[in-house]
């Protein structure tokens, strides 16, 4: 059940996409046209703050899917595995789907493994799942708290915290929204505390 609403949620996020960006700005502008006049500069900051921590966390799943691509491609070639770098590719692509990605990756390594009799053995199998189990450790140990750390500008600790704090919270979907979560959180404080010091209601 959790499988099948990972994927449907995975075949959603193309046409939410989609939307955002062809409809973004009247989106914008009518959620801002709801703001008291009063409130309308800080509200106006808040909204592109947040939409530029979206994007920019946006920008580091990028990175971090296309590091995977490489390190796979790249492992599956030392091993002397056949159409390395199109796994490679596939497994990139897959990882942008959140927890499917290492599936996705390994579908085509498994078929390509049946149809290759040198491959079709347990050595075989265990030399690619040894492979995408690596690449995954790195990813989630390594790459990912520093890719998506660095663009969301939050330290690689807080990122391996977060994700971990929400798993057990919410799951899956609690270890997915929480990163984007935290730095929606941090910039509201941080336009928050700058305009009670622009009013001089803090001092510092």
């Amino acid at each position: 059940g959790k499988i099948v609403n990972m994927l449907t949620l995975g075949a959603l996020i193309p046409f939410i996409s989609f939307f955002f960006l062809k409809d973004g700005y009247l989106i914008q502008k009518s959620l801002l046209a709801m703001i008291p006049n009063r409130y309308f500069e800080m509200f106006a900051l808040l909204f592109h703050k947040v939409m530029n921590a979206i994007a920019l966390y946006i920008r580091g799943q990028l990175i971090d899917a296309a590091a995977v691509g490489v390190m796979t491609g790249i492992g599956l070639t030392i091993a002397g595995f056949p159409f390395a770098l199109l796994v490679g590719l596939i497994a990139g692509i897959g990882n942008i789907i959140p927890y499917l990605g290492p599936i996705i990756g390994f579908i085509p390594a498994a078929i390509i493994m049946v149809v290759t009799p040198e491959w079709f053995n347990m050595d075989g199998l265990m030399t690619v799942l040894g492979v995408f189990l690596v690449v995954q450790i790195l990813e989630g140990t390594v790459v990912y708290p520093i890719a998506v750390g660095n663009t969301v500008e939050m330290h690689p600790l807080l990122i391996i915290l977060g994700i971990t704090i929400g798993g057990q919270i919410a799951g899956i979907m609690g270890m997915i929204i929480v990163i984007p979560l935290i730095a929606i959180i941090k910039v509201t404080i941080e336009v928050y505390f700058k305009y009670l010091r622009a009013y001089d209601i803090i001092k510092y």
